[in-house]
């Protein structure tokens, strides 16, 4: 039996010529005689078909067995045509990598190249650059020598004068320019004490401005509280306020919160 498939198998005769010349004497004999001789004949097909069926079975078996092995190497063998797969990637890949850093060598190499031209061009330069200068330095020396033979040195002289001064302008430059530095970071270190000391009285003022406005709050607070108490008292004839200790109560407060504004 195949998965998926069905399998049609065809049923031989299995018919002795003992059991067939039986069937042609049974034409002959009487219908009882017949009809066992039929019984007989059956039971001997059906013991026939059982075998052809255990047989069946057998090779039905077998055949699962083969297309269970079959399976377990097809697995086996998809399993290493993955891992073949995934190598041959892998491989792909290293290939891939291996040919851009090909290109990248080759790109090197030839700006190697063209550096090493650049190189060539510069040395040739340097190599010109110095005979010019070999050159300079010679007409310098054939000037030097030609001032020295012909009694220059008055002029070598006022030279070295001029470069004298040049140099006593330049320390007078420098030294006025370090005097107006130092002036410069006095006044902003005065300007900075100046911030400081401003930051300082704000800092007082608004500290006495908040005390002052606490005080406020409290005086109307307790003005409030005076005036709710005189209406609560007004009523009641069994505490009496009279009208000097109210004036004067208000004339402490008021000297209080003057004293506080003034500090």
């Amino acid at each position: 039996m195949i998965i998926g498939y069905y399998t049609v198998y065809e049923v031989n005769d299995t018919s002795t010529p003992t059991t067939k010349q039986q069937y042609a004497s049974l034409s002959a004999r009487p219908s009882s005689d017949l009809s066992k001789q039929l019984m007989l004949s059956l039971k001997i097909q059906l013991i026939n078909s059982e075998e052809e069926v255990a047989t069946l079975n057998e090779e039905s078996k077998a055949m699962k067995e083969n297309v269970a092995s079959l399976k377990e190497t097809l697995e086996a063998k998809s399993k290493m045509l993955s891992a073949n797969i995934a190598e041959s990637n892998k491989f792909k890949e290293l290939a891939a990598e291996t040919q851009m850093l090909q290109k990248k060598v080759s790109h090197l190499t030839e700006e190697n190249e063209g550096l090493k031209e650049k190189k060539k061009i510069l040395e040739e330069q340097l190599a010109s650059f110095q005979s010019k200068k070999g050159d300079i330095e010679d007409k310098e020396e054939r000037k030097i020598e030609k001032l020295q033979s012909t009694d220059t040195t008055f002029e070598i002289e006022t030279l070295r004068k001029i470069l004298k001064q040049k140099d006593e302008e330049i320390k007078q430059e420098r030294a006025a320019w370090s005097k107006e530095k130092k002036l410069l970071l006095e006044k902003i270190t005065t300007m900075n004490l100046q911030l400081i000391e401003k930051n300082k009285l704000v800092q007082e003022k608004e500290q006495v401005l908040r005390l002052t406005s606490e005080n406020l709050e409290k005086g109307e607070r307790r003005h409030l509280d005076d005036v709710s108490a005189k209406g609560s008292t007004s009523d009641s004839a069994h505490f009496p306020i009279t009208k000097n200790e109210n004036d004067s109560h208000d004339s402490s407060e008021s000297q209080n919160s003057e004293q506080e504004k003034k500090e």
